[in-house]
């Protein structure tokens, strides 16, 4: 009786040889998933337009052989408005010069396209775009690529978790990068208008610069210019100093005006006078000679630049200054400014140099006015 197993044996075997060449002729398409898929939004809030910014690296490469890159968005999103002049692609060999297709001729090495939700980027055949395995890639997508694109991506309008899908055709590497939409938040704050005026008194010393060689120099404070008794056909000076800060947008101004001439109980004037000759209240002109008698002011910026310019070339520490009378409300004089800015300031400061000579005939008594200063921001 003979033995069947050998028989067994033999098919098997046969059948063994015959299908061994097909497996391991058997080479199947390797897909991996891309790694580092990210996608950056320059403004995630629901229905607004943004920039994106996709990123990913591609463990089998992208060869340049019209193989593509698809950037797949989920229904809702529009990307109609988009073409190559919103689109950069960078890795690490460089960046891709772009085309509409890669049938214009010309060593373009990417065609960009959109297909419905999918924005497509063929990489060219034979014009060395081909990307490498384990390649980095960065594609920019709106207005911030290289080519000053002018639209962008418009986000869904529902608030919520997003995927973006990757598909590279040549490879299948695939990824999926997520987003949030959200809604816009608001922020809000309101900020108080600011004026801050001070006017300080100054003593003697501090108000040196304003005088000249043979001026008698008087203090003042916040609220007085006290001359007292002057010495007659001589000049006396002081100075008050004005600081000013504001968030006004539109600068401010700050006038200078009294209520009238100096005037005494016996209604006695000390006329204003014109300077040297050619002074007045809106007019600046020297004061060098003290037997011209009146009663004036001066500027000198001391931080800001912020006084009047009619006094930039003679200020009071100049060795001619220039000065001007103050405008009298009693003869329905126009205040004059003294200091402005068309913005915003932080402690900007300017000393006012008063100066007055009195007439050797001049009616004896005490001489009293107001001075005002009024600072008028503009919001």
């Amino acid at each position: 009786m003979k033995r069947k197993t050998p028989k067994l044996i033999r098919i098997l075997l046969v059948a063994y040889l015959v299908f061994l060449p097909f497996a391991m002729n058997f080479n199947p398409v390797r897909a991996d998933a891309l790694t580092s898929v990210s996608a950056l939004l320059e403004n995630s809030g629901s229905g607004d337009a943004s920039d994106y910014t996709i990123s990913f690296t591609t463990p089998t490469g992208i060869p340049a052989d019209d193989s593509t890159i698809t950037i797949s968005f989920p229904a809702g999103f529009t990307i109609s408005s988009i073409d190559e002049t919103e689109v950069d692609l960078a890795y690490s060999g460089g960046d891709h010069t772009d085309a509409i297709d890669c049938a214009q001729g010309g060593n373009e090495e990417m065609g960009v396209s959109i297909s419905s939700q999918d924005l497509v980027l063929q990489i060219c055949n034979g014009d060395g775009g081909g990307i490498s395995a384990a390649g980095s890639v960065v594609i920019e997508i709106g207005v911030l690529s290289s080519e000053a694109g002018t639209d962008q991506i418009t986000n869904h309008a529902t608030e919520s978790e997003y995927a973006i899908s990757i598909d590279v055709d040549s490879s299948a590497d695939t990824g999926d990068a997520m987003i949030a939409i959200i809604d816009d938040i608001t922020a809000s704050v309101t900020v108080d208008e600011v004026l801050s005026f001070a006017v300080a008194g100054q003593s003697a010393a501090q108000c040196q610069d304003v005088a000249n060689s043979d001026a008698e120099i008087a203090n003042s404070t916040a609220t007085t210019v006290p001359f007292a008794t002057p010495t007659v056909e001589n000049f006396i000076d002081t100075c008050q100093e004005l600081t000013i800060t504001t968030n006004a947008t539109n600068g401010y101004s700050v006038t200078i005006a009294e209520d009238d001439q100096l005037t005494s109980p016996e209604s006695e004037v000390i006329a204003d006078g014109t300077c040297d000759s050619g002074c007045d209240d809106s007019t600046a002109a020297v004061w060098a000679v003290n037997t011209n008698n009146g009663f004036g002011y001066c500027l000198i910026d001391v931080t800001g630049g912020d006084k009047s310019t009619d006094f930039d070339t003679y200020p009071c520490d100049n060795g001619t200054p220039y000065f001007k009378t103050i405008p009298s409300d009693g003869d329905s004089d126009t205040p004059e400014v003294v200091m402005t800015n068309t913005g915003a300031v932080s402690g900007s400061v300017i000393d006012v140099g008063y100066r007055i000579s009195i007439s050797g005939i001049q009616e004896p008594g005490a001489y009293t006015n107001e001075i005002w200063y009024v600072a008028t921001p503009t919001y």
